[in-house]
């Protein structure tokens, strides 16, 4: 139709597909760990919620503080140079948590501190040079699809927890799922890192 709620013509445009990968990927690995952190800590440390969550602000916190920062720097370095920072900030905070071992929760810290520098570095940069790559008359069209992708990336991560847990998760075998998980994350977020290398180097006015 001549206004279709969802404009396939989207694919078409590179920058466009580029930016909602590095989103959806980066998305996949950050509500993956919201979920499956403080359950491994559960089973594996006899962490309660009430210590678990405060955690997450490791995360979480560089993520909220950086995403303006990142969003203004964009507009003077180009998104690609933000993105690629971030995806690959990361990446190394996964790479953290797999290289320190998860014996109390604030070893998990410095990992989840890279991680949100990253999700807060890419995620803005990404963004805005998906939404200049388009036309005004597909903006809203674009930035649906766009919510559509960064909420599918945390669907599929959840899909893959499940498969991942599906075997039980016990005291005795929690930490080696929780290795596999993160090896997972890691995986998308070097295709984060690969989306991240096909943005633009300055956005389209």
């Amino acid at each position: 139709t001549a206004f279709p709620v969802v404009d396939l013509g989207l694919f078409r445009i590179r920058t466009y597909v580029a930016s909602f990968l590095v989103i959806a990927l980066q998305n996949l690995a950050m509500y993956s760990l919201l979920f499956e952190l403080p359950l491994v800590c559960g089973i594996a440390l006899k962490a309660t919620g009430s210590r678990t969550g405060p955690l997450l602000i490791a995360m979480m916190a560089p993520t909220i503080l950086l995403s303006p920062i990142a969003g203004r720097l964009a507009d003077k370095w180009g998104p690609r140079l933000l993105a690629l920072i971030g995806t690959f900030s990361s990446a190394t905070g996964v790479l953290l948590l797999l290289a320190i071992p998860l014996t109390s929760l604030l070893s998990a810290v410095p990992g989840l501190v890279m991680i949100g520098v990253g999700l807060g570095a890419a995620n803005a940069p990404a963004q805005s040079a998906g939404m200049s790559s388009v036309s005004p008359a597909q903006s809203a069209s674009a930035a649906g699809l766009s919510s559509t992708m960064r909420y599918l990336g945390g669907v599929l991560g959840s899909l893959l927890l499940g498969v991942l847990f599906s075997r039980g998760a016990t005291p005795d075998n929690v930490l080696t799922i929780h290795r596999e998980a993160l090896w997972c994350f890691l995986v998308a977020l070097l295709l984060a890192a690969a989306s991240a290398a096909m943005l633009p180097s300055r956005l389209r006015r």
